[in-house]
């Protein structure tokens, strides 16, 4: 299973699991579900 499945899978608001937990039984970082991807923008600039 993708890590982004995995993390999918992990719940916020569970309140009988921590995230620590889930992460530990999801084999997933828990950093991971903070990091938030950055697109690459390209910008021309004019000449």
């Amino acid at each position: 299973m993708s890590l982004s499945k995995r993390k999918a899978m992990i719940k916020r608001d569970h309140t009988d699991l921590s995230l620590t937990k889930q992460c530990k039984l999801q084999k997933a970082n828990r950093p991971s579900l903070y990091h938030v991807p950055v697109g690459v923008s390209f910008k021309a600039e004019p000449h």
